[in-house]
Formats: C-alpha cells, sequence, structure tokens
C-alpha cells in the first residue's frame, strides 16, 4: 500500500468538538461546533478534488467509488495492543462492551483523515440527490453523539447518516481485509435506497 505523507489531516472530531464545546459536551450547545464543520467543508471538498481524485467534483456515486479505491489503496495500519483494544472497550457505552470484537489493527494518519474527507464526499453527493442539509446529532445516548449527519426525516422511522462515521468504520473494515469495491457499493446502494423509500 502507498502512503500519503503530506495529506492535509483534518483536526480529530473530538479534539475540534472539544475546542467548540469545552469539556461538558453534554450540556453545551453545538451550533459552534456545526458552524466550524460548515465553514471547514469546502476546504475538504477542495482536497478531495485535488489530491483523491485530481479531477473536477461531479457529485456521483461512480466517483465515489473511485474515491474508496483511494482509501484502500493508501490505507495505513498497525497491529493493535491488548491494552489499546482494553482501553477501546472501556470508552464505549456499557451497554456495546459486551458486544466488543478486540481489533486486529489500528488505523494510522493519514487514514482517518482521507475517509474524513471521502464521508464528507458522499454526505453531499447525498445532499444533492435528496435536497438535504448537515446537521450534527444530538442524542447523547447514541455513539454518533456530535457527529456531522444527514436527517432523513422519514415518515416510517428516523433514519440518521453519518457517512463520515460510515466511512471511518469502512476504513476499518479495509483494514481487516474486510471491505471491497463491492461491498462498498452494496452499501451505497443501501443508504440511497433509505433515502428513496422515505
Amino acid at each position: 500500500m502507498n502512503k500519503i505523507i503530506a495529506y492535509p489531516r483534518i483536526p480529530a472530531l473530538e479534539e475540534r468538538k472539544m475546542e467548540c464545546l469545552g469539556e461538558d459536551v453534554a450540556v453545551v450547545n453545538q451550533e459552534p461546533y456545526k458552524k466550524w464543520f460548515i465553514k471547514a467543508l469546502p476546504s475538504r471538498l477542495e482536497i478531495v478534488r485535488r489530491l483523491i481524485l485530481r479531477k473536477e467534483l461531479d457529485y456521483s456515486y461512480e466517483s465515489l467509488y473511485e474515491c474508496f479505491s483511494f482509501l484502500k489503496e493508501h490505507l495505513v495500519k498497525r497491529e493493535t495492543t491488548e491494552e489499546e483494544n482494553l482501553k477501546l472497550k472501556e470508552e464505549l457505552p456499557v451497554y456495546y462492551r459486551d458486544s466488543f470484537e478486540p481489533q486486529k489493527y489500528t488505523i494510522l494518519s493519514p487514514t482517518y483523515s482521507i475517509a474524513y474527507d471521502i464521508g464528507i464526499y458522499w454526505g453531499e453527493i447525498m445532499i444533492r440527490k435528496f435536497n438535504k442539509q448537515w446537521s450534527i446529532y444530538e442524542d447523547e445516548e447514541d455513539y454518533q453523539y456530535g457527529y456531522p449527519i444527514i436527517d432523513l426525516e422519514s415518515k416510517r422511522h428516523n433514519v440518521v447518516f453519518c457517512p463520515i462515521w460510515a466511512m471511518s468504520i469502512i476504513a476499518t473494515k479495509i483494514a481487516q481485509d474486510d471491505s471491497g469495491l463491492a461491498a462498498f457499493k452494496a452499501s451505497v446502494k443501501t443508504w440511497d435506497e433509505d433515502f428513496l423509500n422515505a
């Protein structure tokens, strides 16, 4: 796998959230974080255009699949230690700990920045296709709390699409040799159908 040395790192989501919100994120308005995220979108999309796709953005699924191939080719990982897995498990909400599976690999920089930017691009594709907008997930009990999302606002049920979270999971699966282009296309199709059938 090729390694990109000069990929512009995006501040870790939690770091940036703490800068905007302070220590007690559960009781603080997330509006400053949302403003930071919205302001960062154009520069992160420019990185997708310039470094990942190396062509103008057309907001198509085909270009998203090209982004996936780029991520797979440039993913950087190392083996996860037992101590790191224990820490990961302890950081989960109590009700998720029983289902925790130790991670064989830890993804290294710049992989998460690449996944984050591809997640932004995926989100922008969905926003354009379904006339939606970004918001920040506010359910404090959920593992996606504080992440940028696109809310489907379905009449049948509430569907929250967090493309940045989805891409970080996909990056983890790539590291475990558990995700190829066909699986990624199936995931994209599932989300597309959820939005179409809302």
